[in-house]
């Protein structure tokens, strides 16, 4: 099966085993030319170091020193020098310094053990004038003297080094040396105890150059070498691989499933919009009146309620106008019914531009119309007063209008209050038509009407 098939968690988990597989092929190949090439070496480690004296050259290892003849290729060991860490020579001595010891061997003498202050570490020549070098012990630094045939080892207590501190180079003037991440100068006259030249000592912070022409430890070929051979190195780097593999396919399945739980969420809200709108609109349409435009008697009759039930508790003003078109049913029989509905929508939209945002206006049956308005009565007789005149002006018919406004001593509910807009109303149309009546004018509440008829056919 391709490895671009099937399901991603599957996919994935192909990939993280061929690249393990991989690993261990390249981990097992690389431990069998390590050791190939063990087999072809000198019977010790490559040099770190080779110094050219006394007409042989000597090498020195981790495994310790060797001399070579000039004009031979066999080597010899020196006995008891353990691994070289630094290796000089000049035309009087050669000076060997391993983990534990510092070793001088002039012409025509053996070998001869040096007295250290403490464990050496590193060697480097002192531009001074004189047959010296700098020598870093695990107690700081030391100057190390040849005066005739005699050597001799000098502490100074004026360098304060850690003991991870490297000796780079010395320029004549200073001591350049590398302490805890730090390249520092140190003059030379003044470590020796004369007068020092003026800012003899600064720091280049953060800097970690090392001068390639003195190598440090971690830069010995032999130590290179060791660390890259072996099965367990290859094998610790194979299982690297092998964990990044793994780490970055995890992280990609993690970074589709957000991705599809993203594209999943704005589906989610686009739909929950859509069906929003579409609520909204099945609303509207169960609230309004499809001839006219406005709200529809069910939509009145429930503002109607809740608007009562607001003013008992907050005692604010609410009233009720009822508008009953004019002489409609001439018009239906003079000009036709097609002619009567542009009519009633005509009105319907007449009265609902008159209004303001706060006033609710319905169709209440037939020619009839109803509006809330959150008013007291003289507004309320105001409102109804400039409807008529609008409709007397827009519209082909006129209305007679009908006003009551709540009063809680007279107004039980809010049939009660329509009750008593209906009965200006009537009141209206009987003094006349075309004018507005209201429910708590005295000729009002005298009227009696000799018969009601129904709302929705009042002429």
């Amino acid at each position: 099966m391709p490895l671009s098939s099937g399901p991603p968690r599957q996919r994935y988990h192909r990939m993280y085993l061929l690249a393990l597989c991989l690993a261990l092929i390249a981990a097992l190949s690389l431990s069998a030319a390590s050791a190939s090439a063990d087999n072809q070496t000198l019977s010790h480690p490559p040099a770190s170091h080779l110094a050219h004296w006394d007409g042989s050259h000597w090498l020195g290892t981790s495994a310790g020193l060797f001399r070579i003849e000039t004009g031979s290729a066999e080597s010899r060991a020196i006995a008891g020098i353990g691994p070289v860490q630094a290796l000089l020579a000049d035309e009087q001595a050669l000076l060997v310094l391993d983990r534990q010891h510092l070793w001088v061997l002039a012409a025509g003498r053996p070998f001869q053990q040096l007295p250290l202050p403490a464990e050496p570490r590193q060697l480097l020549p002192a531009r001074l004038g004189c047959a010296c070098w700098w020598l870093r012990t695990g107690g700081g630094l030391s100057l190390l003297q040849r005066i005739g045939e005699h050597w001799k080892v000098v502490p100074l207590p004026g360098a304060e080094l850690t003991a991870d501190a490297y000796l780079l180079k010395d320029d004549g003037e200073w001591l350049w040396v590398l302490d805890a991440g730090v390249v520092s100068q140190l003059p030379s006259l003044a470590l020796l105890g004369a007068e020092a030249p003026a800012g003899a000592r600064w720091t280049l912070a953060g800097a970690r150059a090392v001068d390639p022409a003195q190598p440090s430890p971690a830069s010995d070929p032999a130590l290179r070498a060791d660390f890259w051979r072996g099965a367990a190195t290859a094998t610790l780097l194979a299982l690297l691989l092998a964990g990044v593999v793994r780490y970055e396919s995890a992280r990609r399945e993690r970074r589709l499933a957000r991705e599809r739980q993203q594209e999943l969420d704005r589906q989610v809200q686009r739909r929950t919009a859509d069906l929003e709108i579409a609520n909204r609109q099945l609303r509207d349409l169960a609230d309004t009146d499809a001839l006219t435009g406005v709200s529809n008697r069910r939509h009145f009759d429930r503002l109607l309620r809740e608007g009562f039930e607001r003013a008992l508790l907050t005692r604010r003003p609410l009233s009720v106008l009822m508008i009953d078109a004019d002489q409609f049913k001439s018009y239906n029989d003079q000009h036709g019914h097609l002619a009567g509905d542009d009519a009633l929508r005509a009105l319907g939209q007449c009265l609902q531009q008159a209004v303001r945002s706060d006033t609710v206006v319905a169709r209440f049956g037939g020619e009839e119309f109803a509006v809330i308005a959150p008013s007291g009565r003289r507004e309320a007789h105001g409102l109804a007063e400039r409807l008529r005149r609008t409709v007397e002006r827009d519209c082909p018919t006129t209305v007679s209008i009908g006003t009551a406004t709540l009063d809680a001593g007279k107004d039980r509910d809010e049939p009660a209050l329509l009750a008593r807009a209906d009965r200006a109303l009537y009141a209206a149309k009987a003094a006349g038509r075309n004018r507005v009546a209201s429910a708590e004018d005295a000729a009002v509440n005298d009227f009696t009407p000799r018969t009601k008829p129904p709302a929705a056919s009042r002429k």
